[in-house]
């Protein structure tokens, strides 16, 4: 597996370290003689207690499936967003996140499969974009965790929302989407969307 480091932040005696990490393997096709390279890209949260520069310690980690989008940290909460294509090999989405097996496509926190009241569906869009978030005093688990499927979707944070918005081109018209996630002490919570 290769990593890069993506983000840090230092406040007192802690450090957040955000990583990206490619893991590639070599997987044999059934009953062939055919091989085939397959990488998943996951974001890591690495939390340090720095309080002995010299020897930095690891207080906690998060892994969450998807390539590193951005993170916010607002007091002690690290917020961590990472995109990943969502395929549901022709399941519609209701039944794909009510099968038993849904770890070969929802995205992944810490080893388990975000919770199906977690995930936003929208009537189209195959991008998902998991928001978790994590208290760096407690870092080895996340508080909450969010999964909106969406198209591409650009995102702003202040300190108590978190907007996505995406432009969608109709002939010679534009039509901004905007979804509003309240950001309370680590919960996130969906408030409104609109278009413009």
């Amino acid at each position: 597996a290769s990593s890069r480091v993506m983000e840090m932040y230092v406040e007192g005696n802690i450090l957040n370290l955000i990583l990206e990490k490619q893991k590639t393997q070599l997987t044999q096709q059934e009953d062939e003689d055919v091989f085939y390279m397959d990488s998943d890209t996951v974001t890591e949260l690495l939390t340090y207690d720095i309080s002995d520069k010299s020897s930095p310690s690891l207080s906690g980690s998060v892994t969450q499936d998807g390539s590193y989008k951005t993170s916010r940290k607002i007091g002690n909460i690290v917020y961590l967003f990472s995109d990943q294509y969502m395929e549901t090999n022709g399941m519609v989405k209701e039944r794909a996140i009510l099968d038993e097996n849904t770890t070969g496509w929802i995205p992944v926190v810490n080893g388990t499969p975000v919770a199906a009241d977690c995930i936003y569906l929208p009537e189209q869009g195959n991008n998902g974009l998991l928001v978790t978030s994590v208290d760096v005093t407690s870092p080895e688990k996340t508080i909450d965790q969010t999964l909106i499927l969406n198209h591409f979707v650009e995102v702003y944070v202040s300190t108590g929302s978190l907007y996505l918005y995406h432009s969608d081109y109709t002939g010679s018209r534009i039509n901004t989407q905007i979804a509003k996630f309240s950001l309370q002490q680590g919960n996130i919570d969906a408030v409104g969307a609109a278009s413009a």
